[in-house]
């Protein structure tokens, strides 16, 4: 099942709807068969970019866990919507340094901007498997 067949992209939407338990579930069940598939689907639920919808306490928490001079590189790719989400999950202090370091970066190969990526989008999976992370939008209950 690659990403450029019928199914894929039909079987992402259909998992986007379903509770991140429930994915969970189905994507084991998709695993036995295919692991190829199951690992591809995925990688694409939980995008870097989907991070400016997280709970501002997971955020908090994948800050924590991360260093600011990954954030700063993964960030080359202008997402106006995640910065102004890391904004107000900073501290000023801490959010001046990581513009700063982005405006003072120099261009950068856009593989060490995926692996940068790539290493935040590891720790932030490892957060929204232990629940610590969250969509605001997953399907999940509401948060109270």
């Amino acid at each position: 099942m690659g990403k450029d067949k019928f199914g894929f992209s039909h079987a992402l939407e259909a998992l986007k709807y379903l509770s991140t338990k429930e994915q969970n579930k189905l994507l084991d069940e998709i695993s036995k068969k295919d692991p190829k598939a199951a690992e591809e689907l995925r990688n694409h639920l939980f995008q870097f970019s989907d991070l400016s919808q997280c709970n501002g306490k997971g955020i908090q928490s994948l800050l924590n866990q991360t260093e600011l001079e990954d954030w700063a590189l993964a960030l080359r790719q202008k997402n106006d919507d995640l910065l102004s989400h890391l904004k107000r999950n900073m501290s000023e202090r801490r959010y001046n340094s990581l513009v700063e370091r982005i405006n003072e970066m120099g261009p950068k190969p856009m593989s060490k901007v995926t692996d940068a990526q790539n290493k935040i989008m590891a720790v932030a999976s490892e957060l929204k498997e232990k629940g610590l992370l969250m969509l605001l939008d997953d399907g999940d209950d509401p948060l109270v």
